[in-house]
């Protein structure tokens, strides 16, 4: 193997797809689990100017891939927990058009994918695991997707969940993903009243 005058290339050390999400993993960790009162120190590993959209455009695809495929069991909690960063620190409102949008992959053999499968992709992971904090992380996932989504994106979610997914477990989930944003509803109203 020969190296470039640059010592670094993309073909003397590649990095897989595992890898990149791994890094984020670590990054966001760093960023969001440091205590201060910890023995080691933060590293500070994710810039604090990074587009958190950009992540997300970027990766989304790269996460998926890793949480459809059961040989990537270990990195499943790193999937999500980038997933759940960004649900929490990206400002979009998920909406009809955005449904459509492909997002890049790789998803299996698949360049590229419609955003529509990001739901079907987690409730999988919810229903299928076999490690409750994947099932329950996949589950906060779920609903804080939901709080991102317009009403028209929401209820085809609830549809899609309540008709069409396969699993008995997730329809069960999904009825009481479906109360607390009924829920969140009368409370938001209540709010504005008062």
């Amino acid at each position: 193997m020969e190296i470039d005058e640059d010592g670094i290339n993309c073909e003397s050390f590649p990095l897989s797809y595992n890898s990149i999400v791994t890094m984020l993993a670590i990054a966001i960790n760093d960023l969001c689990l440091y205590d201060e009162k910890s023995e080691y120190p933060c590293l500070n590993v994710f810039p604090l100017g990074i587009d958190l959209m950009w992540v997300a455009r970027e990766f989304t695809g790269i996460i998926m891939n890793l949480l459809t495929n059961s040989a990537n069991g270990p990195w499943i909690d790193k999937g999500l927990l980038i997933l759940l960063y960004l649900s929490d620190n990206v400002e979009a409102q998920l909406t009809l058009e955005i449904l459509d949008k492909k997002i890049k992959g790789p998803l299996g053999d698949e360049k590229e994918f419609p955003a529509s499968r990001v739901l079907e992709i987690i409730s999988s992971v919810a229903s299928l695991s076999d490690i409750s904090n994947v099932r329950f992380l996949s589950h906060q996932l779920i609903s804080s997707l939901l709080e991102m989504c317009s009403d028209e994106v929401r209820m085809f979610a609830f549809t899609e969940l309540l008709e069409r997914c396969p699993y008995p477990s997730m329809k069960t989930a999904s009825i009481g993903l479906f109360k607390n944003q009924i829920n969140g509803a009368f409370n938001s109203k209540k709010d504005r009243v008062s």
